[in-house]
């Protein structure tokens, strides 16, 4: 008997993320990273343990922790938000470099009241800013940084149009 299920490619297109660009603020400002970002590759980094016991040839491995990374690599775009702030980061440390990141999942299912609301998953972060700026004769200016999560991420909706976090599904 054939497959039917449809099985789809996701574009880089459907997968947004949010910076809030006003950290520390009663309500936050999220601005969507995309302008001037040519790559946003997360990596779990897992925390393997490994046990191998004496009644076998080879060991057994466990996941026990995951310290996911977003390695951002963009050029300078200026009137960005998202953009700006992470290049209002230079040679700053401590607290001025948390924030959240806010991931969309946009191949999921919108939610059934609110058509732009997308289940999402929340961190809390911490931004390393790895280069600042380059200055290269005939080059726009490159940035880098990686985004560190802290603790586990909250899963909920996220509305790309009012561009608004919730912990539940919205209802209209």
């Amino acid at each position: 008997m054939p497959d039917t299920e449809k099985i789809t490619v996701p574009k880089n297109t459907e997968k947004w993320l949010f910076l809030d660009t006003t950290p520390g603020e009663a309500d936050a400002t999220y601005g969507r990273l995309g302008k001037g970002v040519t790559a946003a590759t997360p990596s779990n980094n897992p925390t393997v343990q490994t046990q191998h016991y004496i009644d076998a040839s080879a060991p057994t491995h466990s996941v026990s922790a995951i310290e996911k990374q977003f390695a951002l690599t963009m050029e300078r775009y200026v009137g960005d938000a998202a953009n700006d702030w992470l290049a209002s980061l230079d040679d700053k440390t401590g607290d001025a470099l948390k924030s959240t990141l806010v991931v969309v999942d946009l191949t999921a299912d919108a939610s059934a009241s609110v058509a732009t609301a997308y289940p999402a998953k929340k961190y809390e972060i911490v931004v390393g800013l790895d280069q600042p700026y380059s200055v290269e004769g005939g080059a726009t200016q490159a940035m880098s940084c990686t985004i560190y999560t802290n603790g586990d991420p909250t899963e909920g909706w996220f509305d790309i149009e009012d561009m608004a976090w919730s912990d539940t599904e919205p209802t209209a």
